[in-house]
């Protein structure tokens, strides 16, 4: 299980499609092709949070910067009167 507040080290294929907006067989896909690495725990194929958040930092290389401004412009999120 996961503790709270902690992420946890390795996630599911499904989980792993989820977090990097894939689906699984673009996962083995690019595990076929050494894009990202598998391991195995009790017997389940697993995706290391490592590997999710490299593989994240290649496809959207933008995606940290500037978190929590609207990349919307100015207006969004302003005080009402």
């Amino acid at each position: 299980g996961e503790v709270a507040g902690h992420e946890p080290l390795h996630v599911p294929i499904k989980v792993a499609a989820h977090l990097l907006g894939c689906c699984r067989q673009t996962l083995y896909k690019m595990r076929d092709h050494n894009q990202i690495a598998f391991g195995r725990m009790r017997g389940r194929t697993m995706v290391p949070m490592a590997e999710i958040k490299r593989v994240h930092s290649l496809l959207y290389p933008t995606w940290g910067l500037g978190r929590g401004q609207s990349r919307r412009g100015a207006g969004e999120g302003a005080k009402k009167a």
